[in-house]
């Protein structure tokens, strides 16, 4: 579902994205990290333009600056999903195991739980490691990113 709504936004990009192949990134499908990039720059350009910012006349390091600002804030919006999945995930297997939803967000949690779980052995028949990365998310965003995010945007 979630790729029938952004194909429309996404078959471009990933057409954009063929021409950049030659530069060895062949593996990697990043169109859709790239667009949200984008949209997460214009986001910024557009909420510094509606408090007034001078951004015509900002000199080289506020445009790096405010790349800085979109970067960390598409980390952050990651991080924050992820970590609601997990936790939406981790209800639904005390509730009801079985839902509809289940699956999708074990596709989108596996590789992070399973890399975790590697680590991390069960107690008795309880995972702890949707629980570590609860609390590793929540340290990464209180701890790292937002502190980051509020200073970069302290120079603006």
């Amino acid at each position: 579902m979630v790729v029938s709504l952004t194909n429309f936004a996404v078959k471009p990009m990933r057409r954009l994205m063929m021409m950049l192949r030659n530069l060895g990134i062949k593996k990697f499908d990043l169109s859709t990290i790239l667009l949200a990039y984008l949209t997460q720059l214009l986001l910024t350009i557009l909420t510094l333009w509606l408090k007034d910012f001078p951004l015509l006349v900002a000199g080289n390091s506020i445009w790096s600056t405010i790349m800085a600002v979109a970067l960390i804030g598409i980390i952050s919006m990651s991080v924050t999903i992820f970590l609601y999945a997990v936790l939406i995930q981790a209800i639904l297997s005390w509730i009801n195991p079985h839902t509809p939803i289940a699956p999708i967000l074990n596709n989108l949690t596996y590789s992070i739980l399973y890399f975790l779980r590697r680590f991390i052995p069960p107690a008795g028949n309880v995972d702890l490691s949707p629980l570590i990365f609860i609390i590793a998310a929540q340290l990464l965003l209180v701890t790292v990113l937002i502190p980051l995010e509020n200073s970069l945007l302290a120079i603006l």
